[in-house]
């Protein structure tokens, strides 16, 4: 109920048939599987992503591709102008697209930097500009915001990556305060997926390792599974994946030196990954 304006009761002014989804990233990877398995509800849905889709998902009457670079306003603005033109206003956007490097902090490129805040940060400013308005003239929508467990805990080599979603995190919590009192539209909706490792295409260079070391890895298709559950709940809030592994949202609130065990256990964890690969540390 909180993080759902203190409702009792959902929305009931949802027709599947009639809605429109936005996908960033949704040529692969969770956002492929979210597409999928909205399209099956009976959605339309438009991709936006710089990669053609897959043969699945191509020849779709209800599925949309729109090649789109989410780093840049312009592209998405574009894009966007397309969607409303040929399809109507969406009213669902989920924010799926990121990409993640393995570089301690000092050796990471400016350039790479700039690209991963753009992607997996900024798009999300981009898009919620482009599409919310017409979601708080009608007071109903529904935003996704795909973060991380890594929103909550910093993961040594991927400094760009745990801060990107930590801002997302952020932004995900002040959408939600900013859309019932400064906009008055309680009834749209907000959602931020927060995951433990995903075996997706962003991942593909260090499957090995973390297979290697038993690491805990989910499927997309499960992500997909309750980020579309939540969707058709006609709910916000906060989705923890796996649910198990709700603790780690209260990370801060644990002692000092139980954080730091937490975050030595998974240092030791990204240098023993860092040097299987051949990344040199200094």
């Amino acid at each position: 109920m909180a993080q759902n304006s203190w409702r009792t009761k959902t929305p009931n002014d949802w027709d599947w048939a009639n809605e429109i989804a936005v996908v960033t990233g949704g040529s692969s990877g969770i956002g492929q599987a979210v597409v999928q398995r909205l399209v099956a509800k009976g959605l339309t849905v438009a991709i936006l992503d710089v990669q053609d889709p897959p043969e699945s998902l191509k020849d779709q009457d209800r599925i949309h591709f729109y090649k789109c670079d989410v780093s840049k306003p312009e592209a998405i603005a574009a894009a966007a102008d397309a969607i409303r033109n040929e399809l109507g206003h969406p009213t669902i956007l989920i924010n799926n697209a990121g990409i993640s490097h393995r570089c301690p902090i000092i050796e990471l490129s400016d350039e790479a930097l700039q690209q991963l805040f753009a992607i997996n940060c900024f798009a999300h400013w981009y898009t919620v500009k482009q599409f919310l308005p017409d979601m708080i003239k009608h007071d109903k929508g529904h935003v996704i915001t795909v973060a991380s467990s890594a929103s909550f805990i910093a993961v040594a080599n991927a400094g760009d990556y745990s801060s990107s979603k930590s801002a997302i995190r952020a932004f995900h919590e002040t959408l939600g305060s900013e859309l019932k009192h400064i906009y008055d539209a309680p009834n749209v909706l907000t959602t931020a997926v927060h995951t433990e490792f995903v075996r997706t295409p962003i991942l593909k260079h260090q499957q090995a390792h973390l297979d290697k070391e038993g690491v805990f890895m989910l499927d997309s298709d499960f992500v997909a599974d309750k980020i579309v559950d939540r969707i058709v709940s006609r709910t916000g809030g906060d989705l923890i994946l796996p649910e198990s592994h709700s603790f780690v949202a209260g990370l801060r609130a644990w002692p000092a030196w139980l954080q730091e065990l937490a975050r030595d256990k998974m240092g030791r964890r990204a240098r023993r990954r860092a040097e299987t690969a051949g990344i040199a540390l200094q």
